[in-house]
Formats: C-alpha cells, sequence, structure tokens
C-alpha cells in the first residue's frame, strides 16, 4: 500500500519531466532549422553611399555574420567554389585577398565576386554559402589640361577620367598659385564613364602667370596625390599602393588677351585692267604668336564679310569695286584671340568697257542743235576720252569733238552744226579709268539736216 500510494503521488511530477524531454527533441531542432544561414560583406575603401560597392586595393576586410548558425570554421573562393581557402576559425572581421586564388600575371581591375562556405563541426562537412561582390579599382583617374599661352576669355579647364568598368571620377581639387585647394564634387552616378570636366577663371592682363596644381579622387579612393614629394613637404597620411604611378599633376599657363594687328599691302585706289593681288602681315602682341591670317572678298557695299578663307595672299580679278576684309587669329588656347575684321577696297575693270549711247536728231542747216550722248558704266563712276564724230553719208568724218572726262549714266549734249543738207551720223567713244574703250559697236544715231 505504502509503494502504490507513492506512485501516486510523484505520477504528476514524472509526466511533466516527460513533458520537458519531448519539447527538447521537438522545440530545439525546429528553432535551428529556422536560424538564417551566415551572410559576409566586403567592406568598401570610401565611406560613401555612392561607393560602397568598391575597394581600391585586392587586400580587404570582411563583415561575417553568424546569424545564429553555430558556425565555427570557414574557407574562401575567389573562384566560385572551384578552389578553396585553407579553412580558418570562424571570425567576424577578417582580412582577404581577392588575388589570393589566382595565379600567373596580374589580373585586371573590374568587378570580383568572393564565394565563403561554413562549418559547424570543425570543417568535417560544410554548410551554407555566402557570396559577395565588389569593384575592385587600384587605378587613379587620367587628368589633362592646358599649358602655354591661354586666352582667359574663356575658363581654365581641368579633365579627368577614370578607366572604361572603373568606380568613376568623384571629385577633383585644384588650387592656383600654390593658394588654398578648391574642392569640386562631381554629380555623375557610380561607374559613369564621361570625363568629368572642372572649370574656373583665370583673371588678370597679357603676361600674367599661374601654375595650377590638380588632382582627381575617384569613387574606389584612389586619388593623384603625390604621396613622395608634394611641394609642401608633407605625406599624406594613406599607404603607399605601388600599382599607382599617376601622381599629383602640375600645369603652367600664361594669360594673352590681345589681339594680333594685320597689315594689307599691294592695292591702292586707282582702277585696275589687271587682276590685284592683295598681301597680308600679322603681328601679336599678347606673345602667343599669329596662328592664320583669313580674309573674305565680297561687294563694295556688303557690311559684314562673307565666308572665310585661311592664307596670306589673295588674288581680286571680279570686275567692279571689291571690298578685301582680312583678319588674324593668334595661338593662344583654347581659342586664339581674333581680330576685328578690317577692309581695303581694290577696283577692277571690266574687259569690255563701257556702253555708249546716243540720240536721233533732226536740224536745219546752218543752225546749232544739240548731239546727245550717255556712257553706261557699272563698274566705274566715271568715262574717260569721252569723242563725239559726226560722219556724212560717205562715211567721212566732218566734225570731231574731243569732251575729256565725263560721269556715267547720266546724259550730256554738246553743240553742232552742219551747213549743208542731208543724211549724217554720229558716234559716241570712250574709255573707262582703265584705258579700256567702248563696248563694241560704239554707240551712234542719225542727224536729218533739212
Amino acid at each position: 500500500m505504502v509503494r502504490a500510494t507513492v506512485s501516486a503521488q510523484r505520477r504528476p511530477a514524472f509526466l511533466f519531466v516527460l513533458a520537458i524531454v519531448a519539447l527538447c527533441f521537438v522545440v530545439l531542432p525546429s528553432a535551428a532549422l529556422a536560424a538564417a544561414s551566415p551572410t559576409i560583406a566586403i567592406d568598401p575603401s570610401v565611406s560613401s553611399a555612392s561607393a560602397a560597392q568598391a575597394v581600391d586595393s585586392p587586400m580587404v576586410t570582411l563583415t561575417v555574420v553568424d546569424n545564429g548558425w553555430g558556425a565555427n570554421e570557414m574557407r574562401f573562393s575567389n573562384t566560385g567554389g572551384s578552389t578553396w581557402s585553407v579553412p580558418q576559425a570562424f571570425a567576424t572581421n577578417p582580412t582577404w585577398n581577392l588575388d589570393q586564388d589566382l595565379t600567373g600575371s596580374a589580373q585586371a581591375d573590374g568587378v570580383r565576386a568572393l564565394t565563403a562556405q561554413f562549418s559547424t563541426d570543425g570543417g568535417a562537412t560544410w554548410g551554407a554559402t555566402a557570396t559577395a561582390t565588389t569593384l575592385l579599382d587600384e587605378q587613379v583617374p587620367t587628368m589633362s589640361a592646358a599649358n602655354g599661352w591661354w586666352n582667359n576669355a574663356y575658363p581654365y579647364q581641368l579633365k579627368a577620367v577614370d578607366q572604361v568598368g572603373l568606380s568613376g571620377v568623384a571629385s577633383t581639387a585644384y588650387r592656383v598659385n600654390a593658394g588654398p585647394w578648391t574642392t569640386v564634387t562631381n554629380s555623375a552616378p557610380f561607374m559613369d564613364r564621361n570625363p568629368f570636366i572642372t572649370p574656373f577663371a583665370l583673371a588678370g592682363s597679357t603676361g600674367t602667370a599661374y601654375t595650377i596644381d590638380f588632382y582627381s579622387t575617384d569613387y574606389a579612393g584612389n586619388d593623384g596625390w603625390n604621396y613622395f614629394a608634394f611641394a609642401e613637404g608633407a605625406v599624406k597620411n594613406k599607404r603607399i599602393r605601388p600599382i599607382i604611378t599617376s601622381y599629383q599633376s602640375q600645369s603652367s599657363v600664361t594669360i594673352d588677351s590681345a589681339a594680333p594687328t594685320t597689315t594689307a599691302t599691294g592695292f591702292d585706289t586707282r582702277w585696275h585692267r589687271n587682276p590685284v593681288t592683295v598681301s597680308f602681315s600679322a603681328t601679336d602682341h599678347g606673345q602667343s604668336g599669329v596662328g592664320f591670317i583669313e580674309y573674305s572678298v565680297t561687294r563694295s557695299t556688303a557690311q559684314a564679310p562673307g565666308p572665310w578663307t585661311k592664307g596670306d595672299a589673295v588674288v581680286v580679278s571680279q570686275p567692279g569695286e571689291n571690298k578685301v576684309w582680312y583678319q588674324a587669329t593668334d595661338l593662344a588656347q583654347p581659342q586664339g584671340n581674333v581680330e576685328a575684321a578690317r577692309s581695303v577696297n581694290v577696283k577692277i575693270t571690266p574687259t569690255t568697257g563701257p556702253v555708249t549711247l546716243a540720240r536721233d536728231v533732226t536740224a536745219t542747216h546752218d543752225k546749232a542743235f544739240k548731239l546727245r550722248y550717255k556712257i553706261v558704266d557699272k563698274y566705274g563712276p566715271r568715262a574717260m576720252s569721252v569723242v563725239v564724230k559726226v560722219r556724212d553719208s560717205t562715211g567721212v568724218v566732218v566734225k570731231t569733238f574731243d569732251l575729256g572726262t565725263k560721269s556715267v549714266d547720266k546724259w550730256f549734249s554738246v553743240s553742232c552744226k552742219l551747213s549743208s543738207a542731208g543724211s549724217y551720223a554720229y558716234t559716241v567713244y570712250a574709255k573707262d579709268t582703265a584705258g579700256i574703250s567702248q563696248h563694241r559697236p560704239a554707240g551712234s544715231a542719225k542727224i536729218t539736216i533739212k
């Protein structure tokens, strides 16, 4: 009786113990199975959202999170799992060389993938796998800038370009004549391929000299600072990467804001029967030197030059009054100083000469009458050596009038008297200012004398 009573008293406690043991076998494995797998991340070189996926060296620091999985060993692969590193004890911030599994020649920069595998039994079996990617970028951006004479009507420019597939230019820093540094941030996105142009003004008159120091930094943290021999004697507090061979850059420019002056020769104010050659020579006042001379030939009434042609001489042969425009441009960068266009007039007489006109007239013998005539010449303002000749019906010249110089496009008259009735004719002769006779046939008209 006593034993039975005792057993009855202990039964609830016994059942409670059994329930706890069952719970251990059912609940705990389920919790273990629900734990997340470990994760890895590659810490970026620069603390910036724009560069969160870039590193500037293959030697990286990892952030490993176990997530309750219970890992005690881990190993890594740079080859997607085809080869693995020697296992090592689990750590939350190990270092790793992204080139560790590579052999042979140096590998090009670009996107690198790292695979990690974890074990809970000291490496006897391997379970969970995690992967992280990053952009390995060990190259500084390439920079360029002008040297020599600068036309400060235009802003000076620094150009920075990163290699294709790398992180892209993040900023450019510069200083002028050892003054304070100015940093300009690029608004372009991560891995942008476009050049980053940094413009700024250089004031001063012709002859003012400037020295510009500059470097660019990419989104991975590579910059062009000269680690070894910076002018101020400072050494940047950053490890030296042997791959980098391009350091802080420097350019020197001198301001040239004065345009050249061009002189034209070989022309005059006279009318010319033959083509005229106008020659040009230029002198630069800003010392960068004359780059080129250009000219344009228009009609004399033109208010502006037409298309420009480069050259130091032009042959003018078009009949009439021509206007020869000319100007010079110097060698200053980025575009030379351009001289204000100037011009000279060149007059070319046509080979056909002027046109003469006459009007028929009826008169009474022995009484004075008018012989009317006109000279037309669209290329010249006046006619030279104007002569009127009167002939009888047989062609014999009975009167000659030497009238000298006359204006063109205007009717004139000369008084004449003939003593005998009959039919006559008069002819008007003229030359242009270059000595070319009137267009054939000469203008003539009938004279009827009653």
